[in-house]
């Protein structure tokens, strides 16, 4: 019996000695354990972080990819059903978290309208080249225009926003095409492309064209090519 209860304590005492040897290891002294939690974005690394046992990982911004939306950060690649919670899960490992991305609607082309000065006396003034305008009042044309006549544009406003971009060529212009697409809510490209002469001819040009009414914070992005 006596044989029997010192082989128990014995036991108890390995078991107990084993427990604290392993939370020691893991905590001991001012050096706790560190893990790496690294990003994973289309199967490129794109960031990492160095978090100690039991803490948090932060949120990193979101990353962007050209055609998609960002879906959140998942500890499983490619089914996406496990996502990771910043504020509740802590880091006991090393950990690689997949961005998970969702395709965006492709671009759709906006119709639009070429628009002239209303008469041969009026000029284009006051914007930058190679920035793309939004006038979408008769106030706000007017502040672009100078007449010596009759100088109102002529849209309904209402119901159209006018876009107008200038540049220059430095060997001469032979053609000029545009298109619009929209990418998302409020957000737009303008590509103009200009077919140039084989000339060294300088050349400024303007793109005055209407389309459906746009937001005041539309964003629109101005592609040339040349």
């Amino acid at each position: 019996m006596r044989n029997c209860l010192i082989k128990r304590i014995t036991v108890l005492c390995f078991g107990l000695v084993t427990l604290l040897t392993t939370v020691c290891c893991e905590t001991s002294g001012n050096n706790p354990k560190q893990y790496k939690v690294q990003f994973v974005s289309a199967g490129v690394v794109i960031g990492q972080q160095t978090v100690t046992l039991g803490k948090y990982a932060t949120i990193p911004a979101n990353p962007q990819r050209e055609g998609y939306a960002f879906g959140g950060w998942f500890t499983d690649n490619n089914t996406f059903a496990n996502e990771w919670n910043f504020t509740n899960t802590a880091v006991t490992q090393d950990t690689t978290l997949y961005a998970k991305w969702v395709a965006s609607n492709p671009p759709q082309g906006i119709p639009f309208t070429e628009y002239s000065l209303p008469i041969s006396s009026c000029q284009w003034i006051n914007f930058d080249q190679n920035q793309v305008f939004i006038i979408n009042s008769e106030e706000e044309f007017q502040t672009y225009v100078s007449c010596t006549g009759n100088s109102s544009s002529g849209i309904d406003f209402a119901q159209y926003s006018l876009l107008l971009v200038s540049g220059q060529s430095s060997n001469g212009i032979n053609n000029i095409t545009k298109e619009i697409q929209q990418l998302s809510t409020n957000i737009y490209t303008l590509t103009v492309t200009i077919t140039q002469q084989d000339s060294p001819i300088i050349e400024n040009w303007v793109v005055s064209i209407f389309t459906s009414k746009l937001s005041d914070f539309a964003s629109i992005t101005l592609n040339i090519n040349m």
